[in-house]
């Protein structure tokens, strides 16, 4: 099997076989001009996550069924730092933060979009017990779309120090539960709703965030 780095799919190609790149973990590109192209089953499999998709078509339903089928039936996928995303929203394009797996992380700073295969996700949310007991994590800080934390995302953080989520509008029960080295928490006008224990044990904290609404 012959690795490739790039593949530019001109406007004349109208068909891709089924596997056609599959497992080709060198691939770092490919650039699609097509808007009748058809994609077969398993197209792209185990290409690399950060893989550069550019679909060069005007055509909006047609990008976005090209687009449907580059990512397939990928669920999860992970950008250059090891961050783990799942895809919540195709149709809304929308994905959330699950996890860092084997990452050193002390400094999260959660974009409010995330690209991958040539799609610009907004990231949403933060996963149920995505950080949970990660010792290593001293400051948090969400970026805009950032809408929603799911319950016990950052239980058990007591290395933890200071969390910045001023878009925010629900934060899950336990969500920040024994983080003991807490002590600064900036929230928006938008939060609406602050889960049962979600800064329980946090006792160094001293302004506990109030939902507005």
């Amino acid at each position: 099997m012959i690795s490739l780095k790039s593949a530019v799919l001109p406007v004349t190609v109208k068909k891709l076989g089924d596997e056609a790149y599959k497992g080709d973990t060198a691939l770092t590109k490919v650039t699609i001009s097509s808007a009748d192209i058809s994609i077969g089953s398993d197209a792209f499999e185990d290409v690399p996550d950060t893989a550069v998709f550019n679909i060069k078509v005007k055509d909006v339903a047609a990008k976005k069924r090209i687009t449907n089928r580059i990512i397939g039936d990928v669920i999860t996928f992970a950008d250059k730092k090891g961050l783990r995303y799942e895809i919540y929203n195709l149709d809304n394009e929308e994905v959330i933060l699950i996890s860092s797996p084997g990452v050193v992380i002390r400094t999260l700073s959660v974009p409010a979009t995330i690209s991958y295969r040539g799609v610009k996700f907004p990231v949403t949310g933060v996963d149920y017990i995505a950080f949970k007991d990660d010792t290593n994590l001293k400051s948090i800080k969400l970026g805009k779309n950032v809408k929603g934390i799911e319950a016990g995302a950052f239980e058990g953080c007591t290395s933890l120090t200071k969390v910045t989520m001023k878009s925010i509008i629900s934060i899950g029960d336990d969500a920040f539960r024994d983080c003991t080295s807490l002590k600064t928490v900036t929230v928006g006008k938008d939060l609406a709703l602050i889960g049962e224990y979600a800064f329980e044990g946090c006792t160094n904290l001293k302004k506990v965030p109030i939902a507005s609404k």
